[in-house]
């Protein structure tokens, strides 16, 4: 989430959106989390919670390789469809992995351990915003400063605000792409850092028990109702 934080500002500099249109381009990938959040609470009674949150994870992961792979010609439609294939492995997450914890301790601890899961979904998002902005800055500063003389004298002495502010409309066409192409390969750099988390939490969720969810009994529906 935090490397996807700054893609509205790739949708305005590059592709040419508006700011509003930068902001629905997004909303594929929550559909496709919707979509999978669905199946995944009908199948975390019948599947071996591993192999589903492992198999869930394949899709991210083709997901972060396809956008470490934009380039200034990828079209509005592909990036919609990376976001689809991202969200689909991401909706495993909405909810599922409360019942999960649910299931996983005591009944005493249930209040602790579900209160546990959005404080350190915060702090990740937390922290994801930053490194990945930071991250996202210093590159493209990096990479803006190799133009050197190239840049117009309008923007040369002013490379931070061109990478914080976007890209003024008055360049030369040939100075235009080269500096998009810039912006290009520094998300790039971000979403290659994200495609490694993935796999990094691809391999986490092998680790997971080897245990199917079972449905709640009447019994303790009628204790939990009581």
């Amino acid at each position: 989430m935090g490397s996807f934080s700054s893609f509205p500002f790739l949708a305005q500099n590059v592709l040419g959106l508006t700011p509003t249109e930068s902001g629905y381009i997004t909303l594929p990938m929550m559909g496709g989390a919707i979509v999978s959040s669905m199946i995944c609470g009908f199948l975390l009674t019948k599947v071996r919670y591993r192999e589903l949150f492992a198999i869930a994870f394949i899709a991210p992961i083709v997901g972060f390789y396809l956008f470490a792979h934009l380039t200034i010609d990828t079209s509005i439609v592909q990036i919609i469809i990376f976001f689809v294939i991202t969200g689909l492995g991401l909706g495993v997450m909405f909810g599922g992995d409360n019942l999960i914890i649910q299931e996983s301790v005591e009944s005493e601890h249930k209040g602790i351990a579900l209160s546990t899961v959005p404080l350190f979904q915060t702090i990740g998002a937390t922290v994801g915003v930053s490194v990945f902005g930071s991250l996202l800055s210093s590159s493209l500063t990096n990479k803006l400063e190799s133009l050197g003389t190239s840049l117009p004298e309008s923007i040369a002495g002013n490379i931070k605000n061109l990478a914080a502010g976007g890209i003024p409309n008055d360049l030369s066409p040939n100075m235009l792409i080269q500096i998009k192409t810039l912006f290009i390969e520094s998300f790039q750099h971000i979403y290659l850092y994200a495609f490694a988390c993935m796999i990094i939490a691809f391999v986490l969720c092998l680790f997971l028990k080897k245990e199917v969810l079972s449905p709640k009994s009447e019994v303790e529906e009628k204790q939990e109702a009581d």
